[in-house]
Parts: structure tokens; C-alpha cells; sequence
């Protein structure tokens, strides 16, 4: 956890060096308040899950933050803030990266991550591939931004699967690249066109691509952050969190590498406590959800829905319209049975990186299968999906997708 209090921190000193004053946007937030509320989120409003992936990335609105801020202090907006802080991906982009980069960098060392020189091959077909996904991304959002700059790795595994990590890092079995690999040799040898096991390997791709666009992962950190969350004091305390480490939000594509964040280590005891009050909030958060037994506020089949929804429409640029149902039923073919779910990814974390998660020894790996517990294995079932995904062809069938 400390190396997240780090990043902070850097934020922090990288705001006074910048001169950054918060006056301005609080100032700029009572002035803007009853605009914004009348286009804003109501205290009654929960996380809004987008089925149809009409907006495939989600953003972070600056406007929410001077909502924050505006109603800093105020006791009858604590139920809003709190929603505001649920629903909006404010959780920084370098500090996701900062993880992802670690966990995979940590199992490439223990040999579970293979490196391009290892399998140029297999590595030749999965870029193939999840360039061919980046183009339909592409040709979606424009000019949009993207959050993240992706990163594709091979793990060395006989599962069938693809996983995403924080940061925009997307891991893809052996197994799985192997498979498409053999069937691009049968369709020479045979001279045949069988592309189920390519479609299954694009469409899961665009699945975990989907997820880190729509910012899944920040979610989940932040519904655990909202759960520690336990008495007006504490949210005052984590709204100073964020004004002071947050100020800069515009560069989220800053980079700490690790040279950096042991550079600055001895320096995260000078930092205000405020910029701290994100990770002890955190902490408390991965208490309350473990000892109380308490339901996470977000059901995360819900994210998996949204993931199949933009990995459609994304492919669906790239594919021409009656092909769409033989991708998906490719797809939902080679799905493993939802009780896969359960079993553990062989990857590890690192004793800093289980710090990361929390400074108070919280078993990290407890908290997972409470999550997996809490929400159905987090994946629908097959049948599930098969249905959601079949309500979304008939759309694209009649023109509305």
C-alpha cells in the first residue's frame, strides 16, 4: 500500500511544483453548481450500466469533481458525494498502470509469463489479432482518448482464457493462441476457412479490452474504498485525499517508474496525512467487506455484460453484419464452464504488490474469493450470456446496434 501512498505523493509534489491552486476550482464549481445540478447525478442514483454500449469508453468528468468539491463540508450532500465517488472513474490511470506493470514484470520473472523471444510465434498470431481488435477501437471512438495504452502478454497455461489486469495489461492463455495457431495450419493443409477458434480468441480479446474502456477495474477499487468509508468525518477526510492528490488529473499519463518510486520512498512520512487517507480508506474498506461479511454495491456479472456489449459493437465494426452471429455463436462455443471461475490463475503477487492491495495484512487472495462468492462467480452463466448476447443481435439485425 505505501508504494500507492508514493504515487500520491508524486501527484501531490508534482501539483506544487506546477503551482497549482484548488482555490480556482472551487471557486469555479460555486459558480457552475446549479447548471450542473440540473444535468447532474441524484443522491438516488446507482452506478448506471450501459447494456447497449452506446459510449464504449467511460470518461472521467471534470464536472463531477467541482461537484465534489462544491459540496465539500456539506452533511445533506454526504449521500451524493458518495454516489459521485461510486460511479465515476477518478482512481488514477498511473497508478493502475504502476500495478499491472508490477504484477506482470513479477511473473515474468517466475517464468509463468512467456517473453516474445520464448514464442515469437505465438506472439506473431496474437498481435495479429488484437491489432486487428485495436482497429475496430479505433474506428469506434475516433478521436476520443483512450485511457490506456494496451499491452498483450502470453501466460503458459493449458486453461482456455484471457484476463484483463489493471493498466490496459491483457493476458491470454497459451493454450488459446495454440489453438488458432493449429486451426490456421489445418485451413492451409485442408484448404478450408474454419475460423471458430480466431473469432473466439478476437472476441475475447475485445472482451478484455471492453473492460479496462470501461474502466471496471478503478470501480472495484473504488466500491472498496466507499465501503470504508464509515461517518462524515472520514468522507471529509478522503474528499482533502483527493483535492491534494488528485489536483492534476490531467496528467494521468504521468509514469512512475519503479527507479522513481524508490527514489521517493523516504519521502512519503513529509506528505500531508490527507494525501494518505485514500489508502487507509481502502484498507478499511477490504475490513468491513471481509469481517462484516458485506455485499459489494455493484453486481459484477453486470461488468461482464457491459464487456460482451463493447466487445460486440467494437467487432462489429470490423465484421460485416451477417457474419455477427456465427462470431458470437464461435464465441459462446469455446466458453469454459462458469465453475472454471472459481479455480485460481496461476499468477502470484509479490510481497510489495500484496502491500499495495493493503498495508494491514488483509489477505489479498481472501478478498478475491470473497468477490467471486459475492457475485456469482463474478461471470453469468453460459446460458446467460447466451441469451444477453442473442437480445443484442436481434438489435443489430433490425439496425439498432
Amino acid at each position: 500500500m505505501r508504494r500507492v501512498a508514493v504515487a500520491a505523493a508524486l501527484l501531490f509534489l508534482h501539483s506544487s511544483a506546477y503551482g497549482f491552486d484548488f482555490s480556482v476550482l472551487q471557486k469555479a464549481a460555486v459558480a457552475t453548481l446549479k447548471i450542473m445540478n440540473e444535468v447532474g447525478i441524484k443522491t438516488d442514483d446507482k452506478l448506471r450500466f450501459d447494456f447497449d454500449c452506446k459510449e464504449p469508453v467511460r470518461t472521467f468528468d471534470k464536472t463531477v469533481l467541482l461537484k465534489i468539491v462544491a459540496s465539500y463540508g456539506r452533511e445533506d450532500n454526504l449521500k451524493l458525494i458518495e454516489t459521485y465517488l461510486r460511479s465515476t472513474p477518478w482512481f488514477p490511470v498511473s497508478v493502475e498502470e504502476m500495478i499491472g506493470k508490477r504484477v506482470v514484470d513479477n511473473n515474468i520473472e517466475k517464468g509463468v509469463i512467456l517473453t516474445r523471444k520464448e514464442a515469437p510465434k505465438l506472439y506473431a498470431i496474437l498481435d495479429a489479432q488484437a491489432d486487428f481488435v485495436l482497429k475496430g477501437v479505433k474506428k469506434l471512438v475516433g478521436t476520443q482518448e483512450l485511457p490506456y495504452r494496451f499491452h498483450f502478454y502470453i501466460y503458459d497455461s493449458l486453461d482456455k482464457n484471457a484476463f484483463s489486469l489493471p493498466g490496459g495489461y491483457i493476458l491470454v492463455s497459451k493454450r488459446l493462441v495454440e489453438e488458432v495457431r493449429m486451426e490456421e495450419r489445418r485451413n492451409r493443409h485442408f484448404k478450408t476457412k474454419r475460423h471458430d477458434k480466431r473469432d473466439f480468441l478476437r472476441f475475447t480479446l475485445a472482451h478484455e479490452i471492453s473492460h479496462n474502456l470501461r474502466r471496471h477495474y478503478s470501480l472495484k477499487v473504488q466500491d472498496v474504498i466507499v465501503n470504508g468509508i464509515e461517518d462524515q468525518q472520514a468522507l471529509k477526510r478522503l474528499l482533502k485525499g483527493l483535492k491534494d492528490s488528485y489536483a492534476l488529473i490531467d496528467l494521468k499519463h504521468l509514469k512512475f517508474s519503479a527507479k522513481d518510486l524508490d527514489k521517493f520512498q523516504h519521502q512519503v512520512e513529509e506528505v500531508d496525512n490527507d494525501v494518505k487517507t485514500l489508502i487507509s480508506l481502502f484498507d478499511r474498506g477490504v475490513k468491513r467487506m471481509l469481517e462484516e461479511k458485506r455485499k459489494s454495491l455493484f453486481v459484477y456479472g453486470n461488468f461482464e455484460k457491459e464487456a460482451d456489449a463493447c466487445a460486440l459493437r467494437i467487432l462489429s465494426v470490423e465484421y460485416d453484419r451477417k457474419e455477427l452471429p456465427s462470431l458470437v455463436n464461435n464465441f459462446l462455443r469455446n466458453l469454459p464452464d462458469v465453475s472454471y471461475y472459481k479455480k485460481r490463475e496461476p499468477f502470484s503477487f509479490n510481497p510489495s504488490l500484496e502491500k499495495l492491495v493493503t498495508s494491514a495484512g488483509t489477505d489479498f487472495k481472501q478478498l478475491i474469493d470473497f468477490y467471486i462468492e459475492q457475485s456469482n462467480f463474478i461471470h453469468p452463466s453460459s446460458k446467460e450470456r447466451e441469451r444477453f448476447l442473442e437480445s443484442l443481435l436481434s438489435k443489430y439485425e433490425h439496425g439498432h446496434g
